[in-house]
């Protein structure tokens, strides 16, 4: 873990995120992956873990894209999305749905 953290520090994002997927934190990893702007790599790694946390901070993360001229990149927010059921906070019903459609 102590590796991640040096990693992490020196700005080796996609290093530490591989340590930290070794020692199973895959949270932390996906949050070095933000830190990395790698969109390809933090979709790549969203679908391969397939956990509600990392959809969740994937699609958020796109969401910051230019989601409006990029079809792609709306399809992969509402692929993300559609994944995890967010009745607590509005995002699942509402919220980002609606504001896409008004968009």
């Amino acid at each position: 873990m102590l590796a991640s953290f040096s990693c992490k520090d020196q700005g080796e994002y996609h290093l530490a995120c591989k340590k930290y997927t070794q020692s199973g934190d895959h949270v932390r990893a996906m949050k070095c992956l933000l830190k990395s702007s790698d969109t390809e790599k933090i979709c790549y790694y969203a679908t391969m873990t397939k956990q509600r946390e990392i959809y969740i901070l994937a699609a958020n993360y796109l969401q910051n894209l230019d989601w409006h001229n990029d079809p792609e990149i709306m399809k992969k927010i509402i692929d993300f999305y559609s994944k995890v059921t967010l009745t607590a906070s509005g995002i699942g019903r509402g919220g980002w749905m609606d504001a896409s459609a008004a968009g």
